[in-house]
């Protein structure tokens, strides 16, 4: 999804692409993340969970809905809640993806003790989530 931050960006976006058409407004996507903040505060309040949340964001793509999250989960009432970020590439310097993610940036902080959402933005086969739990959550 294209993300864009500011009118002047705009302008460059409808000009280089024609077109594109915006699928949702911003204030849709914000009205979703607050949902989902909300949703999740209600969960983690229902079931009691005396672990912390730690969100672990996927860079780069994740990092604009990963702050916003973050932020709404705090609105929502969520006060042990951390954010780490990671980087993982199927692709190294080739232009074919291999099978096995390469870890680019590892996290800052153990998630030992903790309750951990990820926030990643391209699901295709499931690869490298895959490896995310199973090398960094497990």
């Amino acid at each position: 999804m294209l993300q864009v931050t500011n009118e002047q960006e705009l302008v460059v976006v409808r000009q280089t692409f024609p077109e594109a058409e915006e699928l949702f407004s911003r204030q849709r996507i914000a009205e979703h993340v607050t949902s989902v903040a909300r949703i999740i505060a209600q969960e983690r309040k229902a079931g009691g969970s005396p672990r912390p949340l730690k969100l672990v964001v996927v860079l780069d793509g994740a990092m604009p809905y990963g702050m916003d999250l973050g932020g709404e989960l705090a609105a929502a009432g969520v006060s042990d809640l951390s954010i780490d970020t990671i980087q993982l590439s199927r692709y190294g310097d080739d232009t074919e993806p291999s099978q096995t993610p390469a870890i680019i940036k590892d996290l800052r902080y153990p998630i030992t003790g903790e309750d951990v959402l990820v926030v990643e933005d391209i699901l295709d086969g499931g690869l490298t989530l895959a490896y995310l739990k199973e090398t960094i959550l497990l």
